[in-house]
């Protein structure tokens, strides 16, 4: 023991010799023990990092059972189902998933809110509504709301108020409506607002990441805008609607692939006030089991004076088009149907392929949210317009797109090789009993091989539909009877020249067409009668060179004076033109200039004791004196 005591003090001092006469000299013993210990320390750090990072992911979806006596545990399994794939799907291993892959984007939330203020009295007093509603007393979200006294309009998140004086300033006061939030706004066509029917609050929808927030500024007192009330809402705003002092918000949330079942927010539709975040109740989240949507449709009924929560509903599903009438949200979600079926040899199998819409009706007249049933139908909807309540039944029109196919054993029966029988794009026309969700009357197939459909309308016992071959710029429109659904008729133009996106009902039995003439920067206007069982024109009113919107809400629309009115531009020159329907002819009334429009779909515009009023993108505004 004394020898080897002996060695190690002569290795320290040979050591302590070396440093002394060369200190760039490598160091050992001690000091190279413990590099050792450092070096192995990192060698096992390695492998269990190579391990972690390179091991082949097991390909096994996460147990739920431990979340089996949760209220949503079946949800869950759907969702899973949905939304989930085994950890192998995208990624082979943790190094892909870590380090080859891009990162979540999380929601921002900063800043204080604002309360803006504005320095005039606005002297609201009664509502005038300005939006051309499909039901009359369902009132529709948009940019623009006005009392009889002052104009409000959404630019796309100032919200700026205006008198009806055409001397001299007429802007009252704007401010930012994101300022007030303090939370990363979304896309901004999607924002509207509600002015209540008092005129003493406005109530602002705009999308935020993956939500809604609906703030109510209390406009009482325009030289202290404050705010009332926010609420948020899982999912972007779809549609919105007021009735009877109700606000009616519907929304759509996606659900991201792999959600964390220990967190709701990420799996489930939740409703925030005052700080306090709800999940909707299982109860009131519906889903089929053939469901392939991994999106939720959410329906909130708020009491519009003070954005109390009086009901939800979501529908596991994805809502392309949405419609609400006098009692009923209905909801229209898109699916491709498959179907297969023995055919006439052993070896032979018929396939169908067709694009079908499952309508879910939402009943709200009794002052809460009930599920009324699903039907479904073929085709896609076009729009709102595509549906129409009426006495209890829902009129529906779909375009359809079908395709047959055959797919047969090769001679050693072990591969299939697939022909194509037959391909084909039509529409149809339903009318469905909402008391029994069945089909009582139909048209099928009504529209010319290939043509899709433009647009849709119903009114009273009628309705019309613009079908189009859209790369060719032709269509026909039809007129249908619906006042016996067990026999229903109907006759069309024939076809003409160009197609239109919008078509408005108008007194004495006439049709306005808005839409393209030969081109796509040929605007059209043209006005149709049913005449000894016939659809035929009467007249129209055509620029050519122009772009316009096909947004039915940026069109002034009065019936009672026949007067129609939108912007064109022109290399970003906008024209605001008004033009009037005297009964033979449609005449142009007038035409307002703007510097520049960079987007036709935000103009509205109104007409108040011989005045237009016209406001267009990036704040701009003009007033004008009609001529008599």
């Amino acid at each position: 023991m004394k020898n080897k005591d002996i060695y190690r003090e002569i290795g320290n001092v040979d050591e302590k010799y070396i440093r002394e006469a060369d200190p760039t000299a490598p160091t050992s013993g001690v000091k190279r023990r413990k590099l050792t210990v450092l070096a192995a320390c990192i060698s096992v750090f390695a492998v269990f990092l190579s391990l972690w990072l390179f091991l082949p992911f097991s390909g096994e979806l996460e147990d739920l059972s431990k979340y089996s006596n949760s209220e949503y545990y079946g949800l869950m399994l759907k969702v899973q189902e949905l939304a989930c794939r085994p950890a192998n799907y995208r990624y082979a291993n943790n190094f892909e998933k870590y380090v080859m892959s891009i990162g979540r984007v999380f929601d921002s939330a900063t800043g204080e809110s604002a309360v803006p203020n504005a320095s005039m009295d606005l002297n609201v007093d009664k509502y005038e509504e300005v939006t051309d509603n499909q039901y009359d007393g369902v009132i529709e979200g948009d940019l623009f709301k006005r009392s009889d006294k002052n104009i409000f309009y959404l630019d796309p998140y100032n919200l700026i108020l205006y008198s009806y004086s055409i001397e001299g300033e007429c802007k009252l006061d704007e401010f930012n409506v994101r300022e007030v939030i303090g939370k990363y706004a979304g896309a901004s066509w999607e924002s509207e607002i509600f002015l209540s029917p008092d005129c003493t609050k406005v109530t602002v929808l705009i999308p935020a990441y993956n939500k809604t927030i609906a703030v109510m500024l209390d406009v009482t007192d325009a030289a202290y805008i404050k705010e009332a009330e926010v609420v948020e809402i899982s999912g972007s705003v779809i549609s919105s609607r007021m009735k009877d002092g109700k606000l009616l918000l519907i929304t759509g949330m996606p659900i991201y692939n792999e959600p964390d079942f220990s967190d709701e927010s990420e799996f489930l539709p939740q409703i925030t006030k005052n700080g306090e975040c709800e999940s909707l109740a299982a109860p009131d989240i519906l889903y089929n089991e053939d469901c392939t949507n991994a999106y939720y449709t959410v329906a909130v009924m708020l009491d519009a004076e003070s954005l109390d929560v009086l009901g939800s509903l979501a529908v596991l599903d994805n809502a392309w088009v949405v419609s609400v009438s006098e009692n009923n949200i209905f909801l229209g979600c898109n699916f491709y149907g498959y179907t297969e079926e023995s055919g006439e040899n052993d070896n032979e199998i018929i396939t169908k392929n067709i694009n079908q819409t499952n309508i879910y009706t939402i009943s709200y007249s009794s002052g809460t949210l009930e599920n009324k049933g699903v039907v479904r139908v073929d085709g896609f909807l076009n729009d709102q317009y595509s549906l129409d309540e009426k006495d209890g039944v829902l009129r529906v029109v779909t375009e359809t797109h079908k395709r047959i196919g055959k797919r047969y054993l090769t001679v050693d029966k072990e591969v299939y090789s697939y022909v194509q029988v037959e391909r084909y794009n039509s529409a149809d026309l339903y009318c469905i009993d909402l008391s029994t969700l069945e089909i009582i009357g139909s048209v099928i197939g009504f529209a010319p091989e290939g043509e899709q459909v433009a647009s849709v309308r119903f009114d009273g016992d009628s309705a019309y539909v613009c079908t189009a071959v859209v790369v060719s710029f032709t269509d026909p429109v039809f007129f249908f009877d619906l006042s016996d659904m067990s026999n229903i008729t109907y006759t069309d133009t024939g076809v003409i020249e160009g197609f239109s996106t919008s078509l408005i009902e108008l007194d004495g039995g006439y049709l306005l067409g808005i839409g393209y003439g030969n081109t796509r920067d040929h605007l059209k206007l043209e006005i149709y009668e049913e005449k000894n069982g016939m659809v035929v024109s009467v007249c129209t009113y055509e620029l050519r060179g122009v772009e316009f919107s096909e947004d039915y809400k940026s069109y002034y629309i009065n019936r009672k004076d026949n007067l129609f009115g939108l912007m064109t531009s022109k290399a970003d020159v906008g024209d605001y033109i008004l033009v009037h329907f005297n009964g033979g002819a449609m005449v142009p009334v007038a035409n307002v200039r703007f510097d520049r429009v960079s987007d036709e779909g935000v103009t509205r515009a109104t007409i108040v004791d011989g005045k237009l009023f016209v406001f267009a993108s990036e704040g701009q505004f003009k007033a004008t004196k009609l001529e008599q």
